[in-house]
Parts: C-alpha cells; structure tokens; sequence
C-alpha cells in the first residue's frame, strides 16, 4: 500500500512539472509570437513530460536506454540522409531566434515549433526533476507570484490559462506546506495523501478563478510603477555609460553597436542581426510623413571583407556637406525654369534630434543637409569631412535642429536630370544662369538659413577640386577582388549609357537576392561581396549596400559606404515625438554624378519602397509630357541577367522535390531496420546473458530460474498466478492439465515450495524433473504458435524476468 501511495505522490510531481511546462510554453509562445497553435503547445508540454517519468519509472530496465540509443541513432541518420549541417542549423535557429520580430516575412514555421518542442523537453525534464526537492518548490512559488506582479506593472497580457496555472500550483504548495506543518506537529511523518486529495479542488478553484468576470483595468500600482520607472531609467544610463567606456572604439559609430553581429566592423562575422527595440534616438516630424534616412558613418575603402574610412581628403576651410548642398543647388539651377516651376525637384525639411540611449560622438544628419544647430555651443563639431563628430561623445540631454532638402528621386524628370549628367564635366566650365538661380533662392531656399551664391569664383572652383579628390579617393577595390565581380557588374551594365542607369541596372539586379537577418558567417578567406554575389546569395543590408557600391566601383563610378538610420513616421510618443530604435540602423551605397553631388541608391529588397516612395499624382504637376509614370522606381525598365547558378540551382531544387517522396520512403525504411537491429543485438546479449547464469547457477538458482519460466509459459496459456493467489492454489487450478513424462505442476510446485518455504536444498534430479515440465510446456507452445511470436514472447520475458 505504501509502494501505491508513493506512486501516486510521483505522479503528482509529475502533473505539476506538466502544468508548469506547459504555462511555460504557452507564455514564451504568446509573448514571442511564435505563432505555434494552442494544442501543439499543449501537446509538446506533456508528452516530453510524460516521457520522463515513464523512463524515471523505468530507468533500471535496459530497454529504456536501448530505445532512447536507438532514437538518437535515428535522428542521426535522418540528418546524414538529408544532407543537413546540423551545427549550420542550429546557428541559423540561434540567429532566427535572435532576430524575430513576429513580422510574416520572418516567419519560418519549423523554427518555433522545434523551439517550443525543445522548451518542452528541456524545460519538462528540469521542472520534473525540480518537483522533487520541497525547498525549491517552495522558492518557485514564490518566483512566479512576483512574476505574475511584475508582468501586471509592464501590462503583459497572457492567456488566462497561464495565469489559472500559476494559482493551481500557487495554491497546492501553500496546502503542500500547511499539511507538513500540521503532519510535526501531530508526529505523523510523511503523510502525503491530503494533498494529493486536495489537488482537483486546487485546480477547480483556479479554473474558476479565471472564468470569473474581472475589471478591464488592473491593479494600479502607482508607487510600484515610478519606483520601477526610475530604477530602469537610471540602470539603463548606467549601462551605457559602461558599455561605451569599456567599448574598443574611438566612440564613433558603427552600425555593429545597433545590433548588427558584424563586430569590429568585419563584414559576414558571425551573420547575426538582433534586432533591438532599444530608442537610439527621438526625431520631430509628423504622422505619415516620407521616412527619412539619417547618416552616421562614411566609408570610402573597401578592403574585401570590412568598410573603413582612410584619410578621406577635403576642400581647406570648407565644410563637405555644404559643398554636397551647394553642387544640389548648380545642378538644379541648369535646369529650365519652366521645369523648376512645374516640378517639384526636391522638398524642403526641417527636423529636431534628441539622443535617448544611444551614446557616440557622431553626429547623425541627412543627405543634402544646409544648416545645422546644436542646443549647446559648447558641445562643438567636426564637419570637415562627410564623417561630422562631437569633440566628445554625447547622449541624453543632447538635441539639435537641421535643414536639408529631399530629392524626388521616384519622379521621371529628376531620373532624367540625373541621366543628363553624363555629359557633364568641370573641366569644361559653364556659365552659371543666374535667372534661375535667383527663382530658386526666391522659392526653395527663400527660408534657408544659408545662402549659397554660386556666382562666386571660388564656389565653382571648389566643386571642380572636390570632384577630382571624389575621383581619386572613392574608386578602389581590392587587389585581390576577384575577377568574376567586375565581369558580373559588366555583364548587368552593358546596355546602358549613362552613370544613373547603369547604377538603377544593378541596383535592380541586387532586389533579385534574398533579403534575410540570419545568413552566416563568411568563411575564411572569403571575399565578402563575391561570396554574397556567387555563393550565399543571401543577407541582410550591409551585404546588398557593399555589393552596389563594390560593383559600381567595377565600372568606373565613385561610390561610398554609408551606414546610419532610417526614421519613419509612425508612432509618435507623448512628446510629440517619433522615436528611432536601434532596430532601424541601415546601410546604402551612394554615388557620385558630377554636377549633383552624392546620390542615395537602395539595393535591399525590404527597403526599396521606403527609399523611392511617391511625392503624389504627377498628373497634378505635370502638363502633358511622359504619360507611364511609375512612383516607385523603375525596376522593370531595366533588363537584368538571372543570380549567377540560378538554373542549377533550379535543377537541384526540382530534383529535391521530385526526391521528397523516396526520401520519406528510404527514412521510414531504414528506420525500422535500425530499431531491428537493435532489438536483435538486446536480444542476443540477453540470450548470452540468461545462459551465463544458468551455466553458473546451482541447482537452488537453476529451479528457480526454470519455475519463473514455468509461470511465464502458464500465463501465456490462460493461467495467472494472481496476487492474493498462492502457488498451491494455482496447482488447484491447473491439476492435470500439463503433464510430460508422468510429471505434473503440482509436482513442479511441491518441488519449488520445499525449497522457498522449507528451506531445503534441490537435488538435480529434481532438477530435471523441473526442466522436462518446463520443455514440454516450451514444446506445446511451438507446435501452436508462429516462430516470430515463439521468439517474441521469449524477448518479453528475458527483458522482464531473465535479468
């Protein structure tokens, strides 16, 4: 009766570890929208659990640990047949699980599914083995009523099922605590069985806990919830602050510290993207407005696996992004007049930052930008190059407004005025048209707080100097680039004149590779872009800006690597405010078109749209002229070659499906004959071993082990030896039944009786008569039954008894 209670206390530990399991489960797969349904969570919960506690009940058999061998061995094989890197796969599931976001174009429905089914392996066996020690039960109950305390000051919403949970193992502790208390004091030592039950009454009164109706507002918490506020504001100072001192970095940044896993600034190390909700920053603007991309690192030196920025030379006494602004401004005062009345070229904005968390010395700003104004004079910059710093690095309580201007870059007529620049050049000077410079200052720039006055001599003859240091300092490639990278940038390039096409050709090219945050690391010795191009053919920003700019390199064209952050205008805070998080850090490519300055190019898939979104209807701006206007780009009026290996790679996509079948076939196959194989291998030993034995027993063993066989022949004919039942009364109730060379049971059983009872020693002719009855029995069987089931049973009961 004690065995009995016991086994029902275990089940009881085990019933709490499934339950605790499962709200495990169902919370992580909620808050982390894993998206995987109720009933899988629930199923992968308790059957790993479950598992367990048969394999804990089990665990001195032999055969739990042979199918749990032969269960690897199958898992094994099954990734040895489908040809699957098992390390490459968990770092990609470590990488996806990094960087989901729940979004539907990161969703891969074997990921969560194995990650809940891992949690539910891992987690039933830890909590399981847990539910044994009274002391942690105790500080687990503990743990997740301030869980339940701290998720209700964040607002985390959880299935009710979860919360019921908590309360029924909340509740069967405290009763599991009261009762031993109560069990000292009355001196009755391990008594056990009031909780076990109490326990449906723990779990009816959580159910109807939670189908109670309750308010839509929860508790408060007031003074919880300021406490709390400050404490994780000031920790969350304190942590940048060390982060940035202990960082290996001169302070600048790097799009590495937003998340990205390419540390130290190599490109491809480690292919990790996290994305972190962290608000770097807070930007002025209003709802819907076009997103707005904001640099903060200029490279020019591509080294074949890292961007950095060499002694990028510039004009003595002025400022790069106002030669930038001004070269905007020239080129736009060569256009008609006609044209800059009807035309919206570019669109003037004005925007305030606010640095939050992040802390550096770079100074983020716009493309194009006029005019710059930091809140405090003291806090000085650097604008010499591209690259504008603070002295020193900044963060909260540091803002400044700017000026800059957009282009229109989705409109027909400002694509056009970039194609006309290929014939431009400074070497053959121009006479400056003055009439529309004027009708440009009088409208776009009547409110800037620069005036730029291109009449100047000396304006034009820094444009001139500016455009010969781009030529000489943003067209170098690596030695050892490979050569198949300038035949592909080529091969896309071929039929197209102008710098602006060529460009729209590979940028169009690039939106044919997959955009994804987890591509891997570059192997050693690699080529970052030619492995990107011609291998991989997968990443995430970095891998589709550096390619544009490398290969825009490849035929000629000046280019820089930028990386920074692009702001969109969707959810305003209580300040009026639009925050930018860590997670919206990018990289681009620009490129330089002689007579209009740095060009933006977006060359990731995800991006494209955001970059060349519409400024509205032409039709309301444009009087006649070009009629197929299309806002977002001109993606299909550029003839692109297929990804290097496409058909091949459609070839062996084809043949894997048409192999889908016969590999399940083949898996499924080989399977069963591995689990035989081991079963036969068990059975042999098992046979090995049950001789041994008899080899070595005496004639007391030998009986033995012959009447054990004796009752597992008789069971199998219909004759049970059952618990409250004796062996004489057995020998009643087969009397003469089975009788081989004049001997019955009754004398097998008188035989083993003085022996077990009496105390008396077998002679081995009594021996022999116990083995001619258990023969004869072994006989009959074979004469009824298969070989396979004669061999089963024998399987069965060397598993069981033999042993």
């Amino acid at each position: 009766m004690l065995k009995d209670r016991e086994k029902i206390y275990q089940l009881y530990h085990t019933v709490l570890s499934m339950s605790l399991t499962c709200a495990l489960i169902l919370g992580i797969n909620q808050y982390y929208e894993l998206k995987v349904n109720v009933f899988l969570c629930v199923f992968f919960s308790f059957l790993p659990t479950l598992l367990v506690y048969l394999f804990d009940m089990n665990r001195k058999n032999v055969v739990s640990y042979l199918i749990l061998l032969s269960l690897f061995i199958l898992i094994g094989f099954i990734l040895w047949l489908r040809k699957v890197n098992l390390w490459e796969w968990i770092n990609n599931l470590v990488n996806w699980s990094l960087t989901y976001n729940g979004t539907e174009e990161m969703y891969i429905d074997s990921y969560p599914k194995f990650i809940i089914f891992a949690i539910g392996m891992l987690g039933g066996t830890f909590l399981y083995l847990l539910m044994k020690n009274q002391i942690i039960k105790v500080l687990m109950a503990i743990t997740i009523l301030a869980a339940m305390i701290v998720l209700s000051l964040n607002k985390v919403d959880l299935y009710k099922v979860v919360i019921g949970i908590g309360i029924f193992y909340i509740m069967t502790i405290i009763i599991e605590i009261y009762g031993a208390l109560y069990n000292r004091r009355a001196e009755k030592l391990n008594r056990k069985e009031g909780i076990l039950y109490l326990t449906p009454v723990c779990l009816l009164l959580a159910v109807l806990s939670i189908l109670l109706p309750s308010k839509p507002e929860p508790i408060q918490w007031e003074g919880a919830k300021t406490f709390y506020r400050i404490m994780k504001e000031q920790v969350e100072d304190w942590i940048i602050d060390i982060e940035y001192y202990f960082e290996k970095s001169n302070g600048d940044f790097v799009i590495s510290l937003s998340g990205y896993s390419d540390e130290n600034g190599d490109l491809g190390d480690g292919g990790v993207l996290t994305l972190d909700e962290t608000i770097a920053f807070d930007i002025s603007g209003s709802k819907g407005s076009k997103p707005i991309y904001l640099m903060g690192s200029v490279s020019n030196e591509y080294t074949g696996n890292r961007w950095e920025k060499t002694n990028q030379k510039t004009i003595n006494g002025q400022q790069e992004y106002l030669l930038d602004y001004s070269e905007l401004v020239y080129g736009l005062s060569r256009q008609k007049i006609e044209q800059l009345e009807e035309i919206p070229y570019i669109n003037q904005r004005k925007i305030k930052i606010e640095y939050g968390s992040i802390k550096t010395k770079t100074f983020f700003y716009p493309l194009k930008s006029s005019y710059f104004n930091v809140d405090n004079e003291k806090k000085r910059l650097q604008r010499e190059n591209a690259n504008i710093r603070f002295d020193k690095a900044q963060g909260r309580n540091t803002s400044y407004d700017l000026i800059f201007y957009e282009m229109n870059l989705s409109d027909e007529y400002v694509q056009e005025m970039l194609r006309e620049e290929k014939d431009f050049s400074y070497k053959e000077v121009e006479e400056i048209n003055q009439e529309a410079l004027d009708w440009l200052n009088d409208n776009y720039f009547r409110n800037d707080k620069v005036k730029i006055k291109l009449s100047e001599e000396k304006v034009y003859e820094q444009l001139q100097s500016r455009a010969q240091i781009i030529e000489m300092e943003y067209k170098d490639l690596p030695k050892d680039l490979p050569d198949r990278v300038k035949k592909l940038a080529e091969e896309i390039t071929a039929h197209y004149e102008t710098d602006y096409d060529r460009l729209k050709a590979i940028e169009a090219f690039l939106q044919q590779y997959t955009y994804t945050l987890s591509p891997g690391k570059l192997p050693e010795g690699k080529d970052f872009v030619d492995y990107f191009l011609f291998e991989n053919k997968k990443g995430y920003c970095t891998a589709f800006a550096s390619s544009l700019a490398v290969m825009g390199r490849c035929i000629g064209i000046p280019t820089r690597y930028v990386e920074g952050y692009v702001a969109r205008f969707d959810n305003v805070t209580k300040s009026g405010m639009y925050p930018v998080k860590n997670r919206q850090a990018h990289a681009w490519a620009e490129a330089y078109i002689e007579g209009i300055g740095w060009i933006p190019f977006e060359a990731t898939p995800d991006f494209y749209s955001i970059r060349y979104q519409s400024w509205g209807d032409k039709s309301k701006y444009q009087n006649g002229g070009v009629s197929d206007y299309k806002p977002y780009g001109h993606l299909n009026d550029y003839e692109v070659p297929p990804l290097p290996g496409s058909d091949e790679s459609l070839l062996e996509e084809t043949m894997g499906e048409n192999n889908h079948i016969l590999m399940g076939i083949t898996i499924t196959v080989v399977a069963i004959l591995i689990l035989l194989f081991v079963v036969l291998i068990y059975d042999c030993l098992l046979k090995y071993q049950y001789r041994k034995r008899m080899g070595k027993a005496n004639n007391n063993e030998r009986m033995y082990l012959l009447f054990l066989r004796i009752l597992y022949l008789l069971k199998l004919e219909g004759y049970t030896l059952k618990q409250e039942e004796t062996i004489k009364m057995l020998a009643y109730q087969i009397k003469d039944t089975f009788d081989y060379e004049n001997i019955k049971f009754a004398d097998v059983a008188n035989i083993f009786m003085r022996y077990r009872y009496g105390e008396v020693d077998i002679t081995a002719m009594e021996v022999w008569k116990v083995g001619i009855f258990q023969q004869g029995l072994s006989n009959k069987r074979k004469q009824e039954q298969s070989k396979f089931r004669i061999w089963f049973e024998e399987f069965i009961f060397l598993t069981n008894k033999g042993n």
